[in-house]
């Protein structure tokens, strides 16, 4: 275990570590389906797939039960198709053959052949993605006794859950393993396996309440650790609002309240990561810089985007000259669809037009949504463009 968590420190942490084994186990053990739920950049993917590929670094009892399965990851939206996926893997480069045969194979064995999808949340945002789903679940069903999932989720709410797994559905709703916050020791592991110059682990730890990309955002960025400025950093802000959107809205309403001094019976999603804790017998928010962004979100009103001259204008401000070329033309295309979802793939055709499928990337996408945002100051409780889960973006009316 030491060796573990010297190599991949920042990731497989000891709870992490914990978490993820036990559902690789019930997989091993025969479970159908196990789900693996984390905050959004709670490095759950990383986790997953560092456990599936790298099992060298195991305890001896727990790498013994590892080979009795063939684990395979699926990035999801991933445009890559099945077969590449499969040539791409530890285990695809040493059995070869395309995806089907290999499935043939690993089952007609005896071992257990684990598929695990690292984000359920966005099955549905591009035709490619649908298409890669329903041929994994056409082979599932031809060999239903040898297969098992591992589903992980970086939303409290996924549309259409039954629609994905279908008969799995019951499943999926008691089999939910949840990844909590890192620890104070996790975090004083983070900094000691880093390279950069690093502030006291104790004040990293309190600002970023234990939420991984924010402690690595501290810790590339000291100069934030002391100062109230740290919200209104555009990278945590980033942060801050992927993880409020991805509450259902009775949550969001729930943190309100406790920003405000009110108290509830929270939900597993946001009581079992850890975006609220009991301190001292009270419910509290995970980290003093979360409470000052709702603070901000809150007295924040919504931008009003208005089109003159051919041009969408910010009062007297030409967007066209504050934002850069794709920033304007993705906003372009929002507002030409007001109302309406955009899905991800949309947004990539606009950014990448003659080059969509190679250059395609989640988090170029996020980051180019972020930097609109904060330009925009599109930060209120009543957002211009939401985030429409498992779908894709929506700049409303």
């Amino acid at each position: 275990m030491n060796d573990l968590m010297s190599t991949f420190g920042p990731i497989l942490t000891k709870e992490s570590y914990r978490v993820v084994a036990e559902v690789v186990e019930k997989v091993i053990d025969g479970s159908k389906l196990e789900v693996l739920v984390g905050l959004p950049y709670s490095g759950r993917s990383l986790i997953l797939r560092q456990m599936m590929y790298n099992p060298e670094f195991y305890s001896e009892e727990f790498k013994k039960k590892v080979e009795k399965i063939v684990g395979v990851v699926f990035d999801i939206p991933s445009e890559a198709g099945l077969d590449e996926v499969w040539q791409n893997s530890p285990w695809g480069k040493k059995m070869g053959g395309n995806f089907e045969e290999a499935v043939e194979k690993i089952v007609s064995s005896g071992k257990r052949l684990v598929l695990a999808i690292n984000s359920i949340d966005t099955l549905g945002d591009s035709k490619e993605t649908r298409k890669n789903w329903k041929k994994l679940m056409a082979i599932y069903y031809r060999h239903q006794a040898g297969i098992s999932w591992i589903i992980g989720q970086g939303w409290e709410e996924v549309d259409d859950v039954a629609g994905w797994l279908r008969e799995m559905d019951g499943y999926y709703l008691t089999n939910k393993n949840w990844l909590p916050m890192r620890t104070l020791e996790d975090i004083s592991l983070f900094l000691k396996n880093s390279n950069s110059q690093k502030p006291e682990t104790g004040k990293i730890y309190g600002l970023s309440g234990g939420y991984y990309c924010l402690a690595e955002r501290l810790r590339e960025k000291p100069e934030l650790v002391d100062a109230p400025v740290a919200v209104n950093d555009g990278v945590i802000d980033h942060y801050l609002g992927i993880l409020w959107e991805s509450c259902g809205e009775k949550s969001q309403q729930q943190l309100l309240d406790l920003m405000r001094g009110k108290s509830s019976n929270f939900n597993d999603y946001l009581a079992k990561t850890g975006v609220v804790k009991i301190e001292e017998g009270k419910w509290k928010l995970f980290s003093p810089l979360f409470y000052e962004w709702l603070k901000k979100m809150v007295g924040s009103k919504r931008p009003e985007i208005e089109e003159k001259l051919e041009k969408l204008w910010l009062g007297s401000s030409d967007l066209s000259e504050e934002l850069s070329y794709q920033e304007y033309e993705v906003l372009k295309l929002l507002w030409q669809k007001q109302g309406e979802v955009v899905v991800r793939n949309e947004v990539a055709e606009v950014l990448w037009p003659n080059d969509t499928e190679d250059k395609y990337s989640d988090w170029a996408i996020d980051q180019v949504m972020a930097k609109i945002r904060k330009k925009l100051g599109d930060v209120g409780e009543n957002r211009l463009i939401r985030t429409i889960k498992g779908k894709g973006m929506m700049l409303e009316k």
